[in-house]
Formats: C-alpha cells, sequence, structure tokens
C-alpha cells in the first residue's frame, strides 16, 4: 500500500529500491506526493532555500552484497552507523545531508584487486550519487552533475604488437613491354657504367 511504501525504514534490505527502476519510481512518488514521500539527503539543499521540512530525517545504508546492489534504511543515525561498522562489503551510508561515509571490505590492496573492490566502490558511489540527485531533481531543486564511473584506460600495446605492415624495401623490376621502363633501366645503367669509369680512372 502506499501507506507502508512512504515508510522507507520497511524498505530495508531491498535490491528494488536500490536498482534503476526502483530509483526512478522514488523519485516519481517524491515528485507527485511530497508530503507523504519526503525526499532522501536533500537537507541541505532545503536549508540553503529555506524550505521547512523539505527533507526526511531518515538514514540509508547503501552496499554491494553477493553481486547485487542493496538499501537498508534507518530512522536512527546510531543504527544506521552501528550496521555500517558491521558490515562486511562495500558500503556507504547516506544521512538527510547527504553521503556520510564509505568504506570498502578488505583492507589488503592485493585482496582488493582479486575482488575487484575499486570497481565496486566507484559503481556504488555513482548509484549513490544518482540517487540524490534524482531526489533533489523531484523535490524542485537543481540536483549536482553525476559523472559515471570510469574505468581506468587500456595500457597502449607494445610497438610490435601494433599489427601494422613492416615497411621492406622492395626492388621494382621493370616491364619488358614498357618503353619508358627500358629507356629508364638504360639510363640507369649508363650511369652506373659511367660513375665506374670515373672511379677506376681517379684510382
Amino acid at each position: 500500500s502506499l501507506r507502508m511504501i512512504s515508510q522507507r525504514c520497511l524498505r530495508t534490505n531491498s535490491a528494488f529500491w536500490s536498482s534503476d527502476y526502483g530509483q526512478v519510481l522514488d523519485a516519481a512518488l517524491v515528485r507527485g506526493d511530497p508530503a507523504r514521500f519526503p525526499p532522501a539527503g536533500c537537507c541541505a539543499a532545503c536549508a540553503e532555500a529555506n524550505v521547512v521540512g523539505g527533507g526526511g530525517s531518515f538514514w540509508s545504508l547503501w552496499t554491494h552484497e553477493h553481486g547485487a546492489f542493496k538499501s537498508y534504511h534507518y530512522s536512527s543515525a546510531m543504527e544506521a552507523e552501528r550496521q555500517f561498522d558491521l558490515s562486511n562489503c562495500c558500503a556507504i551510508l547516506v544521512g538527510p545531508m547527504g553521503k556520510l561515509r564509505s568504506k570498502t571490505w578488505t583492507g589488503s590492496s592485493m585482496f582488493a584487486k582479486v575482488l575487484n573492490e575499486d570497481r565496486i566502490i566507484r559503481d556504488l558511489h555513482f548509484r549513490v550519487d544518482r540517487h540524490l540527485a534524482l531526489q533533489m531533481a523531484a523535490a524542485g531543486f537543481r540536483p549536482p552533475p553525476v559523472v559515471p564511473p570510469q574505468d581506468a584506460p587500456p595500457q597502449a600495446p607494445p610497438p610490435d604488437s601494433l599489427g601494422l605492415p613492416t615497411a621492406v624495401a622492395t626492388t621494382v623490376l621493370p616491364d619488358p613491354g614498357d618503353d619508358n621502363s627500358a629507356a629508364a633501366v638504360a639510363a640507369a645503367e649508363t650511369a652506373s657504367e659511367g660513375s665506374t669509369t670515373a672511379a677506376s680512372s681517379t684510382g
């Protein structure tokens, strides 16, 4: 029901509301009835615009667990921070003012590279930033630009593996039936004989 959906704390452990469609649907609900569906993470924008009660006082925890993005919602900052500290995965803590904290699971750079945590935390930040931007746009504020995560630029292959053709010195043989080619060959032979005679006389 709408009454249950409006209570964000009941959306806990949800992979739907953190998905692309769930974020758009959440923003549409905020846009349609902001009194029942208060925007998330917009208290800072509401304070700047002197809007009273424009942002909801709730906290959310965004995680990446078992290959899926999930979101948990809490009405207490203490409980949200406790769950953030206990989580054994990449996580981002979001409060009424926006993003608060973020962390990865492993402390070793080697294991982080094996588990691809850099890519996961970038995707998680992008998902949270897009969620907050949609909430601000639905509440009537100008959202900040959201930059998609960029992968590491590919390394240039070594010069010998570019697949380019290798320059090879070739000798073009004249066409016997071509008068111009025959004349060019005769001129070349004459010049060669002349240079040889000059070299002999010089010696």
